[in-house]
């Protein structure tokens, strides 16, 4: 596969099943609140398969959740600000659904 061909397949599965939004937290560092920005960009799925591809592929790494009872085992990929700098500008051409918050995502991590 192509690296253009896996960039736009990314950007189908961050449309259908991801996430790309901002995110702020506050932290309790030394009873110094301190307000961090940083952003998500994550795939949740129950195919180990799809979040190894992802991570091999873009980076990011895998956090497996299991279910109760007779529940799929779920995979979260996700990317942390760093790699989002790199990978965001490839796939926002190819986005539909989530371009809008991958555009704001992307503006909000380059101030950071």
């Amino acid at each position: 596969m192509k690296k253009i061909e896996k960039v736009i397949y990314l950007a189908g599965i961050i449309d259908g099943e991801g996430c790309v939004k901002p995110h702020s937290s506050s932290s309790n560092f030394l009873r110094g609140y301190k307000k961090q920005i940083q952003a998500r960009c994550e795939v949740s799925n129950t195919s180990k398969e799809l979040a190894d591809w992802l991570q091999k592929n873009f980076g990011g790494d895998v956090r497996t959740v299991k279910r109760e009872g007779n529940r799929k085992t779920q995979y979260w990929w996700r990317l942390r600000n760093g790699e989002m700098k790199k990978v965001l500008p490839q796939i926002i051409p190819y986005l539909i659904v989530k371009k809008e918050e991958a555009l704001q995502t992307l503006t909000l991590i380059k101030r950071v």
